[in-house]
């Protein structure tokens, strides 16, 4: 697939420099006798202080899924309204009025801009638009269109700016694995963010699930189809609920299932956070950020 999805930018949060490890200062005769051990041990360091800071930063994400999974749940409800009872899918005329429907501007949809869509979404080629090519629609055409900004997405409804939330998350999950911003996804990279799965052949599954069309890279499109699976929205398959099965982290899996926003916090260093609420619900002023 070509470069599509360039109207989409990193969220800020994600394009911060990556950690490095701290090392001790070392002195000169250390740097004259032991520059080559210390260059590898700097080395192994930095390496694993990557994966740690990726792991962290990928766990804080599948903490927000529940996001995803809200807003795609909505949308689902709006197409499947559509559909009715005899359909699985809908028309490409049917995309722009459905889009207004979730709060797109009318009168930024131009005939022009609507083909554009539809051209990004359809990533099967056929005639109609399908439930996980009419997210990538409402994607690229209404939560995420260049025209929504941090500026004036205030003067959108709560509801639209409650939906835009999952979607947001999902363009924050996507830019965080794509570590070089090219604007794909490689498997290198998928492996680096999936770093606590056990072996590749596991990698090789999430990567089966994101790469349509099979050509070994992920584009934001693809992304999106593909990660309805991850949050148990999948209609063409088996649900996987990522943040149950792929990360071993316990405030992750108290964030999953129905959940409209995380309800526990990791702290830096992974240690127990003072602020998160208690199972039964009290407590807690951190929010849903």
């Amino acid at each position: 697939m070509g470069a599509i999805c360039g109207c989409l930018q990193p969220d800020s949060a994600m394009n911060r420099p990556e950690a490095q490890s701290i090392t001790d200062q070392q002195s000169s005769t250390q740097e004259v006798g032991l520059s080559a051990g210390a260059g590898n041990s700097n080395s192994a360091k930095k390496n694993l202080s990557r994966r740690n800071t990726s792991n962290k930063g990928m766990t804080r994400l599948s903490m927000k899924f529940p996001h995803i999974r809200y807003s795609f749940k909505e949308c689902k409800k709006v197409f499947d309204a559509c559909c009715g009872d005899d359909r699985q899918s809908i028309t490409k005329s049917e995309v722009k009025p459905l889009l207004v429907q979730l709060g797109a501007n009318a009168t930024q949809l131009t005939d022009d801009e609507i083909s554009r869509i539809v051209k990004i979404a359809n990533l099967d080629g056929d005639d109609v638009i399908n439930f996980k090519e009419f997210l990538i629609a409402a994607a690229v055409g209404c939560f995420l269109n260049e025209a929504i900004t941090d500026e004036n997405v205030n003067e959108q409804s709560a509801e639209f700016k409650k939906l835009r939330k999952g979607f947001v998350v999902a363009e924050q999950a996507f830019h965080h694995i794509d570590e070089d911003k090219s604007g794909v996804i490689d498997f290198e990279e998928l492996k680096h963010a999936f770093s606590t799965m056990k072996s590749d052949n596991l990698i090789n599954e999430r990567l089966k699930e994101l790469d349509f069309n099979g050509d070994k890279s992920i584009e934001f499109p693809e992304f999106v189809w593909g990660i309805t699976a991850w949050v148990g929205m999948d209609p063409d398959g088996d649900d996987l609920e990522l943040s149950m099965t792929d990360f071993d982290d316990e405030n992750t899996q108290k964030n999953v299932g129905d959940a409209l926003s995380p309800k526990h916090r990791l702290s830096i260093d992974g240690s127990p956070n003072p602020n998160n609420p208690t199972d039964d619900g009290d407590g807690g002023g951190d929010g849903d950020e």
